[in-house]
């Protein structure tokens, strides 16, 4: 992840299936689909580390 700057913020390692929609405020938001194409919206919390 980088801001707006180019400034690297982190490193992220996510699922291969994950289709990121949105990042901001700590989180990131995506969608996953299952084997049978069912989309699932999914949301994780970025962590810098600091807490």
């Amino acid at each position: 992840m980088f801001d707006l700057d180019g400034t690297h913020l982190a490193t992220l390692h996510l699922p291969s299936d994950l289709e990121v929609m949105d990042i901001r405020d700590g989180h990131l938001t995506g969608v996953v689909k299952d084997d049978f194409d069912v989309e699932r919206v999914v949301v994780y919390r970025v962590n810098d580390g600091s807490n």
